[in-house]
């Protein structure tokens, strides 16, 4: 059975997004992927990850820039401990401005921080947001 980039040829491909909020657990999978892309089409726009604010760290920073990573969208999701533990996230505020710090700091185009709202007894999301 051919492959679908066999009978389409070379296609543009004008932006990658790899998404899921953990795909920075998997970053040796997601550096073969990204070879094969550029191998089989013509990619020229940007690339974009998600991440989870407890796995970034300096490697990964300079893994992420290693494969052409520009814009890193990180999944905060509240800076308020009780949110954070409402939504089972094992890590503190702390850790997210941290990891916020180092990715602002490094050289990406683009940084997003995802904010949930409407949790359970969040009536503003102001603060969520303000430390």
């Amino acid at each position: 059975m051919p492959h679908w980039a066999d009978s389409v040829g070379p296609a543009e491909i004008t932006s990658v997004y790899i998404g899921g909020g953990t795909s920075t657990l998997a970053l040796d999978s997601v550096a073969r992927v990204l070879v094969r892309v550029r191998e089989r089409f013509r990619l020229t726009g940007d690339i974009c990850i998600e991440t989870n604010p407890a796995d970034v760290d300096d490697e990964t920073v300079r893994r992420l820039h290693d494969m052409g990573v520009e814009l890193v969208s990180v999944g905060v999701q509240s800076f308020q401990p009780e949110k954070l533990a409402l939504l089972g996230r094992d890590y503190t505020p702390l850790v997210a401005e941290r990891a916020l710090a180092l990715l602002a700091g490094s050289d990406f185009a683009s940084v997003n921080v995802d904010i949930m709202f409407a949790l359970p007894g969040q009536n503003r999301l102001r603060r969520d947001i303000v430390a």
